[in-house]
């Protein structure tokens, strides 16, 4: 729950950074902490949701100046170990202090560098936590892994997903660093994964059955599976009405991303007289309301077909293409503003942005985050990326 110190601060013009790095072990407890001057670095934070290619939504590098206490720190960062990086920020003018949460990740190749000035410091890259999931440090499988369906196993897709979370022999997490919606969506056939292959790779073959649900590790390093948020009723995370705090601005309209109307054809079902002709499976959503501005009725029908043999209902295929509607009909304004940073901004969340100078007006409107990337420098900014949602009424 945001404080009403973190949003006192994160409002500031006036305001000093400070960063801390904590040393987790395996269950989240803070082993030590390593504190020093930050010269280099980011953190970023995507949405994973489209495409569910590796399911990470956290990345990023630091580097820090090396001190007696860093070089003995340098030795402590290593697979053992987890890190939290926390950012700090003071209003100068209030003296009210913040600190935020970025996310915890994993420790990648440590380095420690001297240069020809005679200056050393430490590099340190960060993964997310899935990164023990994909293949990057751990996550093959090592034999053949059967999900069955929700007519044998009577699991639905939920309860599938769970099972795999805490299973011991896939990604053994502890009940107690999973959230996860319930959901009655079956599993219409057997998934099978092969040995070789990644978890992540498993958790595709469910993801994709249902479009419109998302699947990460949030700050906290809990995994959470939840239905994507409604746009148009989610209340805003941050609203910007010709804020200072927007330093610059990219403002981009992509006409070939959109699409109003979306079919998706799935599998074919074979009958079992051979006379009959065979059923496709197959759904179609289309934006055909006048309010909005790229529906058919105001800019005639922009078609897009989506095949996909692994929808083997109706059901599915609607849900597939509901969501590549969604995707479609909402990224034609794309806008990258770089701000002073607000630590509070994550991946799919609204903002509502309203700005006014003499090269653009931006009408009120309320944009989605697809991605989020802070500085870890005191002078530096953060870098939103996002898109415009169009009312639906």
């Amino acid at each position: 729950m945001e404080t009403n110190n973190q949003q006192i601060c994160a409002r500031s013009r006036n305001r000093t950074l400070g960063c801390r790095i904590e040393l987790l072990n395996t269950n989240y407890n803070v082993v030590d902490t390593i504190q020093g001057k930050i010269i280099g670095g980011s953190i970023t934070l995507t949405n994973n949701s489209n495409d569910n290619s590796n399911f990470s939504r956290l990345s990023g590098s630091l580097d820090m100046i090396l001190t007696n206490d860093l070089s003995i720190a340098y030795y402590k960062l290593d697979l053992r170990h987890l890190v939290r990086i926390i950012m700090k920020i003071t209003d100068n003018i209030s003296g009210i202090s913040a600190e935020y949460n970025l996310g915890i990740a994993i420790l990648n190749s440590p380095q420690i560098t001297k240069g020809i000035d005679g200056n050393s410091k430490i590099s340190i890259s960060l993964n997310d936590l899935f990164s023990n999931y994909n293949g990057d440090f751990s996550g093959d499988l090592d034999h053949t892994v059967t999900l069955p369906s929700s007519s044998t196993s009577s699991l639905n897709l939920s309860q599938s997903l769970l099972s795999i979370a805490l299973n011991a022999d896939l990604m053994n997490l502890d009940a107690s660093k999973v959230k996860f919606e319930t959901n009655t969506f079956q599993i219409p056939y057997d998934i099978t994964c092969e040995s070789g292959s990644k978890i992540t790779d498993l958790l595709k073959l469910l993801m994709d059955l249902y479009k419109g649900y998302e699947l990460f590790f949030d700050q906290n390093g809990v995994l959470i599976y939840q239905k994507i948020k409604q746009y148009e009723t989610d209340s805003p995370i941050q609203e910007f009405f010709n804020s200072p705090n927007i330093i610059s601005y990219d403002r981009k309209d992509n006409s070939t991303n959109i699409r109003n109307v979306v079919t998706v054809l799935g599998a074919v079902q074979e009958t079992a007289n051979s006379v009959d002709i065979p059923y496709q499976y197959k759904a179609t959503a289309t934006e055909d309301r006048a309010t909005c501005p790229i529906s058919t009725v105001n800019i005639g029908i922009k078609r897009k077909v989506i095949k996909n043999d692994k929808n083997q209902s109706n059901e599915t295929c609607l849900s597939e293409a509901q969501y590549n509607l969604l995707k479609y009909s909402n990224l034609a304004e794309v806008l990258e503003l770089s701000i002073l940073p607000d630590f509070r901004l994550v991946p799919n969340r609204v903002i509502i942005v309203e700005y006014s100078d003499d090269n653009l007006i931006i009408e009120k409107g309320r944009y989605l985050i697809d991605s989020v990337t802070f500085g870890l420098k005191p002078s530096d900014l953060s870098t939103v990326t996002c898109h415009k949602l169009y009312p639906t009424t």
